[in-house]
């Protein structure tokens, strides 16, 4: 890709995107800020929503349901691993291909797009990674998740409310 093509991919210019930038560091913060209120420090799971949503689905309130959703299925399936891996040993992940295997179906033939979806399968894979599997809290990263689609849904909400042209005032019929 040239470093034409590569700016215009971008979308900002560089002045733009530095008067941005204090803004994105308070939001991140903020949200780092609230995890670490509720009591969970598994805050990147709320960031992988965010990431999907945002540079996947230009963060289209439209796009919202399926991508909330789909990260919930996505990290519960995440659980279904670690629960049979954590009760029945290497027979559990064994077990587990008993769920995923008609998950991967349903996602190539589209059905249950709300749940099944890439949004799940990036939950999915992230809920998977074994250092995650052996270390990470799954009650905290649900709460990290919920956290995050309501934090980054209830932001963009407002700044697209706030941003959104207003309507002309419709003339009087004469």
């Amino acid at each position: 890709m040239s470093d034409e093509k590569a700016k215009a991919a971008a979308g900002m210019k560089p002045l733009q995107a530095l008067i941005m930038l204090p803004a994105v560091m308070i939001v991140v913060g903020a949200f780092i800020a609230l995890n670490f209120a509720a009591g969970t420090q598994e805050f990147y799971i709320g960031f992988f929503f965010l990431l999907y949503w945002a540079s996947i689905e230009h963060s289209k309130m439209s796009a919202f349901p399926q991508t909330a959703l789909g990260s919930a299925f996505g990290l519960l399936l995440g659980y279904v691993m670690f629960y049979l891996n954590a009760t029945y040993g290497q027979s559990g992940a064994l077990m587990f291909l008993g769920v995923i295997i008609p998950v991967i179906y349903c996602l190539m033939i589209g059905f249950l797009p709300l749940l099944i979806n890439t949004p799940a399968m990036l939950m999915l894979t992230v809920a998977t990674i074994s250092h995650i599997q052996a270390h990470a809290n799954f009650t905290h990263m649900f709460m990290s998740l919920g956290l995050g689609v309501a934090f980054f849904g209830v932001l963009f909400w407002g700044v697209g409310k706030l941003t959104a042209p207003k309507a002309a005032p419709v003339a009087a019929a004469e």
